[in-house]
């Protein structure tokens, strides 16, 4: 599906979707609040032949504050729809990141103000390469300077940003995991969470080894390190920018197997809304290839959606001869299978007919979902 709408709501995000309301795209912008008639950006969008309100100069017009939600503060309204074309803006540039819980995108100038409660907070910062800033200004400067680089993690429910993350390449030509949360949001694991994913969007690039580093002494970035997979500790030591500070410190590595698959778009889009977490494939020379903790990139198979790829890590595999065995031993919930649905074995004989199952056995991939770009 089309998840994004054309002023930039996500509406996998909506609490009305898929129950009162199929999506934007889906009806034609005839969605839950507009009484049946088209969306007036919707509507504005289609006639003047645009992908979105973002490839429009004018981005947010009069139209846009007709259709404001009544119920929105005139500062609610205004953060929403700067909310929305940047979500507009970060899905045209193939750098909208959506985890079970947040929402990853490359940090603007306007972040400073949040941003700067983790990068002037000396808990924070305590570790870090950096010193701790002690104005706005100072974090807008850096934002900038990066170019945009940095991505910044928020959360799906309220659009909080909490923290950065970023996989860069270091002075040494390595791929390097680095990430910043604010204190109020440590222990949750976010940070794990958003690791994962930017591995995830290098991984997706075609980026397999990666290394990490933390001060010994910062014991929680060692957790976050070691749950990601990194292994290998070497000790080492690193030095702050202005040179004053040094740390000894732990540095790992990290290699992840990558495997890709089509997904017809039908399965991508539950595996997208966490409803489907086991693959049925053929248990082929290449599906024997994959193992506990690999990450799979599912590529979804319908050309016109917008977000195209899933990355999951593999958690368990389910082998079996056929898939009557496989049917009767799995949970189908699991499968994709609705309530309403009864599962069937013979559904998978469109894909691979008894022969092949014969041949080769069936095997249910069982995954968590990483994130989806």
């Amino acid at each position: 599906m089309k998840r994004i709408s054309r002023c930039g709501a996500d509406c996998l995000l909506c609490e009305y979707c898929g129950k009162t309301c199929k999506g934007c795209n889906q009806c034609g912008g005839i969605v839950f609040h507009t009484d049946g008639k088209p969306c007036a950006i919707y509507k504005c969008v289609t006639d003047n032949s645009l992908a979105d309100c973002h490839a429009c100069d004018k981005k947010v017009c009069g139209i846009w504050r007709a259709a404001r939600d009544p119920s929105y503060t005139d500062e609610q309204f205004e953060r929403s729809v700067q909310n929305r074309i940047r979500v507009l803006e970060a899905k045209n540039n193939g750098n909208y990141i959506v985890t079970p819980r947040l929402i990853i995108m490359p940090l603007k100038v306007t972040d400073a103000f949040d941003a700067f409660k983790w990068c002037g907070d000396p808990n924070v910062t305590e570790f870090m390469n950096y010193t701790t800033y002690t104005s706005v200004n100072d974090v807008a400067e850096w934002i900038a300077q990066s170019g945009y680089k940095c991505f910044g993690v928020f959360i799906k429910q309220n659009f909080q940003l909490i923290g950065s993350c970023d996989v860069h390449i270091n002075k040494n030509g390595d791929y390097e995991l680095g990430y910043n949360f604010a204190k109020d949001y440590w222990g949750f694991g976010y940070a794990t969470e958003a690791s994962k994913a930017m591995l995830s969007y290098r991984v997706a690039q075609g980026v397999t080894d990666f290394v990490c580093e933390h001060a010994q002494d910062n014991f929680r970035s060692g957790n976050v390190i070691r749950k990601c997979g990194f292994v290998n500790p070497a000790e080492s030591s690193y030095t702050s920018f202005d040179g004053t500070r040094t740390f000894k410190s732990f540095k790992y590595t990290l290699h992840i197997n990558k495997h890709e698959m089509s997904v017809d778009g039908q399965w991508f889009d539950k595996i997208a809304e966490g409803r489907k977490t086991v693959e049925l494939r053929l248990n082929d020379d290449r599906r024997r290839c994959i193992q506990t903790n690999d990450y799979i990139v599912l590529n979804n198979t319908d050309e016109t959606a917008d977000l195209r790829k899933c990355v999951v890590q593999v958690t368990a595999l389910h082998t079996f001869a056929d898939f009557a065995q496989l049917y009767k031993n799995l949970d189908m919930s699991k499968c994709g299978y609705s309530v309403d649905e009864y599962p069937n074995p013979d559904d998978m004989l469109a894909y691979y007919p008894h022969e092949r199952q014969a041949e080769h056995g069936v095997v249910g991939i069982e995954f968590k979902l990483l994130c989806t770009l």
